[in-house]
């Protein structure tokens, strides 16, 4: 009888180690999906720059917010007076989604048209704006309807505002027109020289078969990418691209700062050398370098710490031979330049 008990004891002894340690393994296999890597220092690190970047950007937004209630308020003397002389035309570029919401873009023409101006380009890629354009410009029309929506902003100008549409689809069209055109005029007659199509060619073709249209000075992107999301690129060689965010969460502070900014940016044109980079590229790179070797030595204390040695190796192997790459390359443009023209780069 004793046996029989001190067996039966054992054996509860053993079912209950078992169970123990299958929790323990279940822990385990959990931490493990939790930490593929099984380096948990890493994965708290980056929890960590998570949570400060994360507060970071909140305190940006409660500026950004404070800062639009300030400029709607009419508090900033800077923001009073804005020279729109430089926004001959705007470019509007919404999200397709966002652009269902009608009463959201009408609120936004109607700050364009409080603000003073004159050319806008409305734009998205499946063309709901383009569907919905009799509706808009029949409210904009009327001014008792101008009057009942912005009542807390500035008196609308009397002539109006001047609305383009068009969408993806009208992109596609006008590239297919033109190489249609440049196609019967070049490759379809007797003549046997077939020249080589260039964008001065592009843009003539462009023009003749009616798609003419002035670029845009400013282009304002409402949606969650930062992108011109498939507007036409002949129209945007020298156009200045803001991404302004979600449509619904767009403010009239932040439309009033956008265009001011803009205005205070000071543009050069010019000619480009075919045979030299552009100086913006010189730059980029010499500050590229500098910061590949600043950030390379960075990791290599943190990898070391971390123990994660050969993802640093393959990283300062990339790094230092794209350096020497980007070093030559500019070292032969400096060769060509003083060989050209004789004169002394620094």
């Amino acid at each position: 009888m004793a046996r029989t008990t001190a067996i039966e004891s054992v054996g509860v002894n053993i079912s209950r180690n078992y169970r123990i340690m299958g929790l323990g393994d279940e822990v385990q296999k959990a931490f493990c999906s939790m930490f593929p890597s099984g380096n948990c220092g890493v994965f708290l690190f980056w929890r960590i720059m998570h949570l400060i970047v994360s507060i970071w950007y909140f305190f940006l937004w409660l500026v950004d917010m404070f800062e639009s209630f300030l400029i709607s308020s009419g508090l900033l003397k800077r923001y009073k007076t804005l020279d729109i002389s430089r926004v001959q035309y705007l470019a509007i570029v919404i999200d397709s989604e966002e652009a269902l919401h009608t009463l959201k873009v009408l609120d936004l023409l109607l700050w364009l048209a409080a603000i003073g101006l004159k050319n806008v380009c409305l734009y998205d890629n499946e063309g709901v704006l383009k569907r919905s354009e009799q509706a808009i410009t029949e409210i904009l029309k009327n001014e008792k309807r101008f009057k009942e929506i912005t009542t807390n902003n500035p008196p609308i100008d009397e002539k109006g505002m001047s609305l383009e549409f068009i969408s993806f689809s009208d992109g596609k069209e006008a590239v297919a027109r033109a190489a249609n055109f440049l196609f019967k005029k070049h490759y379809s007659s007797e003549n046997k020289e077939k020249p080589n199509f260039t964008e001065s060619d592009m843009a003539g073709a462009l023009r003749e078969i009616g798609y003419e249209r002035p670029d845009p000075d400013l282009m304002l992107v409402y949606g969650p990418a930062r992108c011109h999301l498939g507007f036409p690129a002949w129209r945007i060689r020298y156009t200045e691209i803001m991404h302004m965010g979600s449509l619904k969460s767009m403010k009239f502070g932040f439309l009033v700062k956008a265009i001011r900014s803009f205005t205070m940016v000071h543009q050069n044109y010019g000619l480009q050398c075919h045979r030299c980079p552009p100086i913006s590229s010189v730059f980029h790179f010499i500050l590229q370098s500098h910061f590949y070797k600043i950030f390379s030595n960075k990791l290599k204390f943190y990898f070391y710490v971390t123990g994660a040695k050969n993802s640093l190796e393959d990283l300062s192997q990339i790094l230092v031979r794209r350096i020497a790459i980007e070093s030559s390359l500019f070292k032969q443009w400096l060769k060509n330049i003083q060989t050209e023209t004789g004169m002394l780069a620094n």
